[in-house]
């Protein structure tokens, strides 16, 4: 398992969805696959959602929000992308 902690928590746009990490982030790391994410929420409509797994195949990025998986196509995650300016607040928020 390997454990990140940040200074801050961070919101970010990404795929069109708002992206939301903790101040501590872990998970496991496998070949293509990132498993047993925690401190990574997205949000989908009105709720903040866990980010569960990340997995890169056939030219696209799938991500796992428990039971439920959404595929983008990976060209768009060359870039990392920076906090929303006054956004840095925790990610568990639902506001």
């Amino acid at each position: 398992m390997i454990q990140l902690f940040l200074e801050d928590g961070c919101v970010v746009e990404a795929g069109g969805y708002r992206v939301g990490y903790d101040v501590e982030l872990s998970d496991a790391v496998a070949l293509r696959r990132v498993m047993g994410i925690e401190g990574v929420r997205v949000r989908v409509l009105f709720a903040w959602v866990l980010v569960t797994a990340v997995e890169v195949g056939d030219g696209e990025v799938t991500v796992s929000l428990g039971p439920l998986k959404k595929s983008f196509p990976a060209v768009g995650f060359k870039s990392s992308p920076r906090c929303i300016a006054g956004a840095a607040t925790p990610a568990t928020t639902d506001s």
